[in-house]
Formats: structure tokens, C-alpha cells, sequence
């Protein structure tokens, strides 16, 4: 009976898929109006005047009819060569439908001999039939989630009867049948939260709420949280999607994005910062979009999905585009092959997507054909299955057009139509590299001090100072991936006002009893201000903005002097730094339980929205020794438990040592469960030290590690000393291959030629050495393997700074080698044109040599080689004007010594009682000037010498005796 009925439904929705009529909201509600929908999707196609006929009662056999006509395949039905088995059949024209049916498993009868011809169904068994398609197991008794004498009552609290008045043996009709069928449409699946035409692709009508409320806050992954509203067509979708608007403690909201009715908050998990934790509970503060509202939400976090790959995309020859169906933890190059090799890529992430990008601007090999996505894991653990993709690398002549600027104080955000190119996004570093933004003052042009991509085709840039009204904002060469430059662009900036106070949202306490000090990391929903100490722009007044109090705030005790100093974390705006000495170490009375009070500061927008007084609690503990874990092991196993003894060397917090979210064990699947998933319980052994995880049936050989959070204490209320990890020993092999691995790659970095180590590299190798300092003869061993995977996690964080270190000083040196190559190519570019060059000009063009002479080799490479070709063609014209200029210059000085000699030949004859030496000394001279005159390719030197003797010859021969 079910298999028959949900054939017709499932046929019945096959078609419904492709109606594309629109029904106003709340407009079904009547059989009618059931049997119009069904009537216009072509379910059901009426006598031949196309009446419905929805008061008759719909027949078993007509029912099969239906089911063929559905499918499609009403002719084979007709045609079915074969018989049923059913003998209660009275009219022939059913046989071949319901041999065809029963042959196909569609429609089958009470036995093989009685098909039920002539009976009509009951509302019972097509309330059985609905819910089977909604998931549920409907039997008469035994294993099932409805029992069938429960059938129909479940569909009325399910909402399937709404508008209908029918009982269990109801004969029902073709109009009670459209109607129970509409209503099951809306109906979510079991276990699910899409409905029964969600899971079909139908589009049903749209009934809309009147009243905006949150109707649920969920997860479904640890990087994002869900907020469900009844209507947000009720509220301005710019509020819903300003992540200021919401607060959720110790977490910033990175981006809010609006689909249909939900809201999706992605959490800023970059750079270390932590996930939500499954299981654990929370609360979500809504403010600023609507009253209605505006409310605290309790959620507990979930997540029980396996990450996926969505879609592969193509941008360019200069960027791939991963998507995933939620947002993965640690992506790095190793996880992404190009036709099943490694490819130095830089990997930028936004959320769920992931974009790839050569380095060091090449482009990808235009004969790729795979891109393999590795194992990818989310913050839960669960691991993606490595797939592979089909690529095909082409240009992209499309270039990004600007559609929005945003102004919010001093940051301009600009969002584009397209995904464009990181490698694009710059700032002002230079005359030469002014960025890609700027805005005109007076005579002069404003560029951007900043600029960071925030995602896949938005950019905000921060400048010094806060920005005008109505600014016209220029944008310029932003590129696709395939560096097809965007057009200029100039666009008035669409301010947007701050109403945002700015908040705590987490502080981090320090502490030294040695020392008596204090250091505080006060952190803020956004970039703050405050009054400067003088000549400063980075630590502030501490009068302005702290007070210290004892035991309470009420009785006004106020500490003085003990606060040092609060700053700016380096260059972060949202993190500041309070440091306090002089401290009193705490006892047993609580005498020196302190309240740090913090006001007056603002954020960076124009309104200058001031923070509520806010407060830090915190006490310098005496020195005591580290609560920490001493030992992991099985204590107990057989087939029906396990049980799992952690030993620490102080007595436990019993409340939470008992709680089961507290430890965490990782399947080798990537699953994350805890000690209530695995439904074990935890008993904390009569010395107060010992904790034992019982656990049913627990397999310990198909799980990777067990992880202790630092969310325990001692009795005494300190803090486990850091998070434990072990690992069970099956997997200690590739344990060991991870620390060599790490301990290899840290050599490398470690050995290059730079004559000093950054703070990273000397942080590196002081984890590197941390890390072979656990090798015993050589070799890791078991009894170290806590230690080792925390030695192990330090090194491998450290690696990643430096490498980032590293990217940021080759990112510098090209950005640099750029700017030398741009200033060449400007010294050659001024020079005149070839056709206007002269003499004059040569001094400028040997300089543009000696400038491009002067670059090293990979600057170089970077001068176009048209500049190139026009610097040769200006020596080329230089040296073509000074030749002529030669020529010209020695023809001039022929024509002198030619005078010369004329000259002395006149002399010679005028001084015929000249004695005979100095005739011949001048007649001398005479053949020497004549012999040069006579000289091929005469050099002008010569030329000017002969006419300088033969005039000194002259003189002499003059007053010679």
C-alpha cells in the first residue's frame, strides 16, 4: 500500500515541479483551489468539458491511471502485454494498467489475487501514504515511528488536514486527496528543516508574516551562526546585514549576509582566533535593527555536517575559485594540486569561498586540466573526500566595474561586480605607486594608507583622516583575474552613519605574583579612540579612561598609580594594552579582588560614538604549582566498555571534571564527539585526582586522539595549564613523521642567508629546539607524545609567521624592485622625442643609461621593453648627431690648415735671404701639415695639432736670421 500511494505522490510532485503559476499567499485553502494547483501543474486534466470531478471519490484503479499519466508513460501502461494476477478485476480496459503497475512495483493490491478493484481510499491510508514520503516509518506495530492506528492524527498535528474535516475511514475525495496533498507539501521531513517541496523543488506560495521576530538561532558548522526570522522584508536589509549589529562574546562578526529569511554571521576565525565549540551554549545580543527584535538569543553551537567542495570556478589565468558548503579551518597550498603537482599559490579565503592564486604574479599553465581539492577539514574535524575537478584555464576580457562605494568615517569600502585580483589591490607607498583610490582637497590628491580585500570582490580602504560628505571617491586598476584592468571610475561615496557604540567584547588577564603585575588585553567590537598622551598617537591618558578599584566599585576605593600604561596592540585599533604594577597578591578573604573600569572611548566613525563604562574583574593569584596532566591510559577495556583514566596532579573540580563537553575525541573519520555523544559517563576516582571516562562499546582503535580542554580547574579554581591532546598509539608512527616534517621544514627556514633573525625566526627556533629536545637517542617516544603534539602544533604555527614574514619581504622587494624599474622608465619616457633630440640632450640621455645600468638584474626584467627600445633609439640618434657634428668640425679644421699652409708658403717666398735652416725647418713643417691634410679619415685632433705647429713654424720663420 505505501509503495503504491507514495509513487503517486512522488508522480504527483514530479509534475508540480514544473508549474510555474504563481499563488498569492494564503490563497489555497480550499479543495478548489487545491484541485486549480493541481489542475494548472497538469495532476489532474478533468472529463472532456475539464471539470475536476473533485466531489467523486477517487478509485484504486483510477488512482493506477493516475500514476501513468504521471509518469509519463500512459501509453505503455495501456499497451502492457502482459496480465495481473488480480481475478476481482471486472472491466478489461484496467488489466494491462495494473499488470503494468504490479509488474513495476507502483501500485500492488491487498494479495496477488485481490487488487481492491472498485474501492475507494480512506483518509487513514492516504494520511499513511503522506507521511511515508515525509520520511516516517508508519506500521501497524513492532519497529516504526507512527503507529497506523495513529496515521491520521499525526497528519492533523502536522498540519496535513488543515481546512479539512475527515476521520480514520473517510472515503476520501478527489478534492479532500488535492487538498491533503497541497498541505503536505509544507510539511519539513523528518529530522530535517526543508519541507516535503523543498526536498521536490517546488516552489510553493509565499505566506508571509505579518509580525518580525527571531524564530530560531542555530548552527550548522562552528564558523557561522543562523538567525532565522519569521519576515525580513519587515526590516531594512542594511541593518540586518551590518555585522556591528550583533554581539556574541569573545567573537567578532566578520559579514552578514541576508537569504530569503536568514541571516548567516560568519565569525572571524582568521589568525589563530578559535571556532564556537560544538555542544557548548551561547548567547547572541541583537541590537540596532529592530525593536521587535532587538533581544538576547540562547543557542548551542552544532555541527554534524561533512565539509564538501560546492563548485570549482575559473576566474583567469591568474585565480581558481573554491567553494565549500561551510567555512574549513587551516586551508593552505598543500591541499589544492594542479594536474597532480604541488604549485606555489597563495591561498585567500572569505568564508565558504577559497581563491587561488599563483605566486609571485605568474599565471596558472594554460593546459591545466585538473585542479585536485585535498582533504579539507572544518572546525569541528570532519574532513572533506578528496575530489577531483575539471579546469579549463581562459581569459577573462570582462573587467570589473565598481557598483557601490560605502563611507564609513575614515575607511571607504569599494564592491565590484566581479571577484578581482588580490595582486591588484594596493595603497599609496609611493609617488610612483599612489593605489587604487584617492579623492581630491582643494588643489590636492588624497590616496589611501590602506588597503585590504575582504572578500572576493570587496576592498576597504582606510586612509589618515576621516573623509568629507558627499566625497567623489576615483577608483583606479583594479583587475580581474586575468589583470584586465577596470576603467576609471569616479563615484560619490554612499555614507553610511555609525550608530554602533563601541564595546568589550573579551579581555585576556596576565598575571605575575612574583612580580606583582598585571597586563590586560582589553579587546573591542571595532577600532577605537581616546585622548593621547602628548606628541603620541598610540598610548593614552590613563586618567581618561581607567580606574582602578578594590573589592567594589560602590565604595569608591580607588588604587592610584598602579596603572602603568595602555596602548595600542602594535598596529591594531581594536586591541588595547593596560599594564599594572604594584599589584597586592590575593588571599584567602578576597581583600584584593580588583575592578579595572574602563570608559570614555570612541570609535573612528563621525558620530564619535562613545562606549558604556565597562569593567574588568581580576586578582593576582600567589604562585602555585601548574594544574596540569600527568598521565593518559586505558584502564579498563572489553567489547561491552572502555575506560579511559586521565590523572592530574592536583585534586579536580568535581563539577566540571564530571562535565562531558570537556573532553573531545576525534574519530578517524574527522567526526568530533564528546563523552555525552558517545553516551559514556565520567567518574572522578576517591583521590580527588584521578578522572575515569566510561564509555559503551567503544571502539579506541578507529579513534585518533582524545583532547582535554583547559576549561578545567583545580579545586582551588586554577585553570588546567593548556589544552591536552593524546593521542592513541596506533597513530604514534605518524606522529613522529609529522614532527620530522615539521622539524625539516623549520631547518630550512632557519638556515638562510640573512645575517639576522626576525622576532618569528628566533620565536621558531626556540620551538624547533623545544621540539628535538624530546628525542631520546635520537628518536621520539611514546612517553612523550602530549608533549610532542604540543611541541609539534608550536612549530608548525611558528612556521607559518615566518613564511607569512617571508611572503610580506618578497612582497616588498618586488613592490620596491617595481618602483626603481617605474622611476627608469619615467628618466627614459621624459627624454624628447627621437626627431627633436640635438646635442644638447646627450648628458640626459648617457644619465637614463646610467640609471637603467644602475638596477639590479630582476628590476631589469621589469622595464618594458619599448622603454627600452626607445632609450637605444635615442643613444642611437645621439650618436648619429655626433658624428655629424664631427664631420663637420674636422671639414672646418681642413679648411684652416689648408689657409695655414698658404700662409706659410707666402712667408717662405717673402724670406728669400732667409738662411738656409730656416727655410728648410719651415719647408719642413709645410710637408708635415700637408701630409695630415692628405691623411684618410684624419682624426680632428690632428687637424688642430698640424695647424698649431705649423703656426708656431711660422712665427719662428719670421724673425728667423
Amino acid at each position: 500500500m505505501s509503495k503504491r500511494i507514495l509513487s503517486l505522490v512522488l508522480a504527483m510532485v514530479m509534475v508540480l515541479g514544473t508549474f510555474g503559476t504563481v499563488f498569492a499567499a494564503n490563497t489555497v485553502t480550499t479543495e478548489a483551489e487545491a484541485g486549480a494547483f493541481l489542475k494548472a501543474a497538469g495532476v489532474l486534466v478533468g472529463d472532456e468539458n475539464g471539470n475536476l470531478n473533485l466531489g467523486n471519490n477517487l478509485s484504486r484503479q483510477d488512482a493506477v491511471i493516475l500514476v501513468a499519466q504521471l509518469r509519463g508513460e500512459i501509453e505503455a501502461a495501456k499497451n502492457f502485454s502482459k496480465l495481473p494476477t488480480y481475478e476481482d478485476v471486472k472491466i478489461k480496459f484496467y488489466n494491462a494498467p495494473l499488470a503494468w503497475a504490479q509488474d513495476n512495483e507502483l501500485f500492488v493490491g491487498h494479495s496477488d489475487k485481490v487488487f481492491g478493484f472498485g474501492e475507494n481510499l480512506t483518509a487513514q491510508a492516504y494520511a499513511k501514504v503522506l507521511l511515508t514520503a515525509l520520511g516516517y516509518k508508519v506500521a501497524p506495530n513492532g519497529d516504526s515511528d507512527i503507529k497506523w492506528a495513529d496515521a491520521l492524527a499525526k497528519s492533523e498535528e502536522f498540519g496535513i488536514l488543515e481546512n479539512l474535516e475527515v476521520s480514520d475511514s473517510t472515503e476520501i475525495t478527489r478534492g479532500q486527496m488535492a487538498l491533503m496533498t497541497f498541505n503536505a507539501l509544507g510539511v519539513t521531513m523528518k529530522d530535517s528543516k526543508e519541507t516535503l517541496a523543498d526536498k521536490l523543488g517546488i516552489e510553493m506560495p509565499v505566506v508571509e508574516a505579518k509580525e518580525l521576530k527571531v524564530e530560531e538561532v542555530y548552527t550548522e558548522n562552528l564558523a557561522e551562526v543562523v538567525v532565522e526570522l519569521s519576515n525580513a522584508k519587515l526590516v531594512d536589509e542594511e541593518k540586518l546585514t551590518d555585522s556591528n549589529n550583533y554581539k556574541l562574546t569573545g567573537f567578532v562578526v566578520e559579514k552578514a549576509t541576508l537569504e530569503g529569511n536568514d541571516v548567516t554571521l560568519l565569525l572571524n576565525t582568521k589568525d589563530g582566533k578559535e571556532a564556537l565549540v560544538k555542544g557548548r551554549d551561547y548567547e547572541l545580543v541583537i541590537r540596532g535593527i529592530d525593536k521587535a527584535i532587538n533581544k538576547t538569543f540562547k543557542f548551542k553551537a552544532n555541527d554534524n555536517t561533512i565539509p564538501a567542495i560546492e563548485e570549482v570556478t575559473v576566474l583567469g589565468e591568474y585565480g581558481i575559485k573554491v567553494t565549500t558548503t561551510e567555512p574549513v579551518a587551516n586551508v593552505k597550498e598543500r591541499n589544492f594540486l594542479i594536474d597532480g603537482k604541488n604549485i606555489a599559490m597563495e591561498v585567500e579565503q572569505y568564508g565558504r569561498d577559497i581563491i587561488l592564486t599563483p605566486y609571485h604574479k605568474a599565471s596558472f599553465d594554460l593546459k591545466a586540466e585538473k585542479l585536485t581539492v585535498k582533504e579539507l577539514v572544518d572546525f569541528a574535524g570532519y574532513k572533506s573526500v578528496e575530489k577531483d575537478f575539471e579546469i579549463e584555464i581562459a581569459k577573462d576580457d570582462v573587467a570589473p566595474k565598481v557598483v557601490d562605494v560605502i563611507l564609513r568615517g575614515n575607511k571607504v569600502e569599494v564592491i565590484f561586480d566581479k571577484d578581482i585580483y588580490n595582486g591588484s589591490v594596493d595603497a599609496y607607498y609611493s609617488r610612483v605607486s599612489v593605489g587604487n583610490v584617492s579623492y581630491e582637497s582643494g588643489r590636492h590628491s588624497v590616496y589611501a594608507d590602506k588597503a585590504e580585500k575582504t572578500d572576493t570582490n570587496k576592498v576597504v580602504y582606510t586612509f589618515e583622516k576621516e573623509l568629507p560628505r558627499r566625497t567623489d571617491i576615483t577608483i583606479v586598476d583594479v583587475e580581474n583575474h586575468s589583470k584586465v584592468a577596470m576603467e576609471k571610475t569616479t563615484m560619490e561615496a554612499r555614507e553610511i552613519i555609525d550608530n554602533i557604540e563601541p564595546e568589550l567584547i573579551d579581555n585576556k588577564v596576565t598575571t605575575s605574583a612574583a612580580d606583582k603585575t598585571a597586563t590586560i588585553k582589553l579587546y573591542f567590537n571595532k577600532d577605537v579612540k581616546g585622548t593621547f598622551e602628548d606628541k603620541s598617537d598610540d598610548e593614552f591618558v590613563i586618567d581618561d579612561h581607567f580606574t582602578l578599584y578594590v573589592k567594589e566599585v560602590s565604595n569608591r576605593n580607588i588604587e592610584k598609580y598602579k596603572i602603568d600604561s595602555a596602548k595600542y596592540e602594535e598596529d591594531r585599533k581594536d586591541v588595547v594594552v593596560v599594564k599594572l604594577s604594584g599589584l597586592d597578591v590575593n588571599n584567602k578573604d578576597k581583600d584584593y579582588n580588583y575592578i579595572l573600569e574602563v570608559v570614555n572611548f570612541v570609535d573612528a566613525s563621525s558620530s564619535r560614538n562613545k562606549m558604556y563604562r565597562d569593567y574588568v574583574d581580576f586578582e593576582v593569584k600567589s604562585a602555585t604549582t601548574a594544574f596540569k596532566v600527568e598521565d593518559v591510559y586505558v584502564s579498563s577495556q572489553t567489547k561491552a566498555k572502555t575506560e579511559i583514566t586521565i590523572a592530574f596532579n592536583k585534586a579536580v573540580d568535581r563539577t566540571l571534571a564530571e562535565d562531558p563537553t570537556n573532553y573531545i575525541f576525534k574519530h578517524e573519520n574527522g567526526a568530533r564527539q564528546d563523552v555525552r555523544d558517545l553516551k559514556g559517563e565520567i567518574i572522578t576516582e576517591r583521590n580527588g585526582k584521578d578522572v575515569t571516562l566510561v564509555l559503551p562499546e567503544f571502539n579506541i582503535d578507529k579513534y585518533d586522539e582524545l583532547r582535554i580542554l583547559d576549561t578545567l580547574k583545580d579545586k582551588d579554581g586554577t585553570r588546567l595549564n593548556a589544552t591536552v591532546t593524546h593521542l592513541f598509539g596506533v597513530n604514534f608512527a605518524g606522529l613522529v613523521e609529522k614532527a620530522e616534517n615539521a622539524e625539516s621544514d623549520a631547518f630550512k627556514l632557519l638556515n638562510d642567508d640573512a645575517d639576522t633573525e626576525t622576532t618569528n625566526e628566533v620565536a621558531l627556533r626556540k620551538a624547533y629546539n623545544t621540539l628535538v629536545e624530546l628525542q631520546e637517542d635520537g628518536k621520539y617516544e611514546k612517553a612523550n607524545h602530549g608533549k610532542l603534539v604540543d611541541a609539534i602544533a608550536a612549530v608548525e604555527k611558528a612556521i607559518e609567521k615566518v613564511e607569512k614574514d617571508n611572503e610580506a619581504k618578497k612582497e616588498k622587494e618586488e613592490k620596491d624592485n617595481k618602483a626603481e624599474a617605474t622611476k627608469v622608465e619615467k628618466t627614459i619616457n621624459a627624454l624628447p622625442a627621437v626627431a627633436k633630440l640635438t646635442l644638447k640632450d646627450a648628458d640626459k640621455v648617457v644619465a637614463a643609461r646610467k640609471a637603467y645600468n644602475d638596477l639590479t638584474e630582476v628590476q631589469k626584467a621589469l622595464v618594458s621593453s619599448k622603454v627600452l627600445e626607445a632609450l637605444k633609439a635615442a643613444e642611437d640618434k645621439i650618436a648619429e648627431l655626433e658624428d655629424a657634428d664631427a664631420d663637420a668640425k674636422i671639414a672646418a679644421e681642413k679648411g684652416k690648415l689648408t689657409a695655414k699652409i698658404n700662409e706659410a708658403y707666402i712667408e717662405l717666398g717673402k724670406g728669400a735671404e732667409k738662411s738656409e735652416v730656416a727655410k728648410t725647418t719651415l719647408n719642413d713643417a709645410i710637408v708635415a701639415a700637408e701630409t695630415v691634410l692628405a691623411t684618410e679619415d684624419v682624426k680632428l685632433e690632428d687637424l688642430t695639432q698640424a695647424i698649431a705647429t705649423l703656426n708656431d713654424a711660422i712665427e719662428a720663420f719670421k724673425i728667423a736670421e
